[in-house]
């Protein structure tokens, strides 16, 4: 599986120091998994739990890497898209991912679609080869026509693909999904103060210190040296981002974010970014990509679909507007020279 988005890249920045005594000792462990950087930072002054943590996790990142890479020819998800539409059996991970994208994909009603592969790659990205000019309209429709996830096929433990041309890459969902499979394996052994991030797609256990919860910055899209507000995380929630700022194409002088719309196989115009909170990492992540492409308006119903969710906005504009939602206006505190571009909307 190949991503771009890394940790450093996105809108989130840690706030986990403290002062005087009370401070909680931070120990980082970072690894690279599925074309991004992972990291598991345990706010417990045991050494021996970080280093559990972290082998945990790495173990559980590789095997679920493995199973779900499209850049591996041996993985589980590899053979069903090569099977040429014959039945494939599934291992319970790749199944339960894939009946999750489909719940995600009904939801949206096609703004989120794990068979957009082909798409994605016509516009250069998921590859090294960087296209000069834009894709033809009969190309888009060509490509678009062995899309959609009505194509996937479940049944039992095994799957298969209506159309043989179908690829599916669960990229926009899988970071998401292994951080809550990390997660459980953490609560297992009892580690109770912990963040594990995956390209972003993180999710908190417990506080960074006995008096504070865990924190993080929502970066400017437009500048990437400031940040627009804090957002307070309570323990076992989940947040995840999607943007328009590091990875596009320039392509005819035009610059073309790497987000496509599944619905008309064309870059997603008019956000910069948004960002989701849920009780899940995979709905995160598959919610900050739908509410990219579906916007804030439209993106209010399929919010109504997610009850867990919670959403931030901010459209591709000037002056830049914060759009949020109630639940999310409740955690977020703006910066005080970005209090007044705040709205929330319900």
């Amino acid at each position: 599986m190949k991503y771009y988005t890394t940790t450093i890249l996105l809108l989130l920045l840690y706030f986990i120091t403290g002062c005087g005594n009370k401070q909680q000792a931070t120990i980082n462990k970072s690894w690279p998994i599925m074309g991004t950087i992972a990291t598991v930072t345990v706010a417990e002054p045991d050494t021996k739990k970080a280093d559990k943590a972290l082998q945990i996790c790495k173990t559980t990142t590789k095997r679920l890497n493995d199973d779900l890479s499209i850049f591996i020819p041996t993985s589980n998800l590899s053979k069903l898209n090569n099977a040429g539409g014959a039945w494939t059996e599934l291992k319970n991970d790749t199944k339960e991912l894939l009946i999750l994208s489909t719940k995600y994909a009904k939801i949206s009603k096609g703004a989120f679609d794990p068979t957009v592969s082909d798409i994605v790659k016509l516009w250069g990205f998921n590859t090294k080869k960087h296209i000069t000019t834009i894709p033809t309209d009969e190309a888009i429709i060509s490509t678009l026509k062995n899309t959609g996830y009505q194509n996937i096929i479940i049944s039992n433990n095994s799957a298969r693909l209506l159309s043989p041309k179908t690829n599916i890459d669960l990229g926009g969902i899988a970071k998401g999904y292994a951080v809550d499979v990390c997660y459980n394996e953490l609560q297992k052994q009892n580690i109770k103060n912990y963040i594990i991030n995956i390209g972003g797609n993180l999710r908190v256990m417990g506080k960074a210190r006995p008096d504070r919860a865990w924190t993080i910055g929502v970066r400017n899209p437009f500048n990437k040296s400031e940040i627009l507000g804090k957002l307070k995380l309570p323990s076992g929630m989940a947040l995840a981002t999607s943007g328009n700022y590091e990875r596009y194409e320039y392509i005819d002088g035009k610059r073309y974010a790497h987000i496509i719309d599944p619905r008309t196989g064309s870059p997603v115009i008019g956000m910069a970014g948004t960002t989701v909170l849920s009780s899940t990492a995979v709905e995160t992540d598959a919610m900050s990509t739908t509410l990219y492409v579906l916007g804030p308006e439209i993106g209010l119903s399929a919010l109504a679909q997610t009850p867990d969710c919670c959403a931030l906005f901010i459209p591709d504009k000037q002056p830049i507007q914060i759009i949020v939602t109630p639940a999310f206006a409740k955690l977020f505190k703006p910066m005080p020279e970005f209090s007044k571009q705040v709205i929330v909307i319900h």
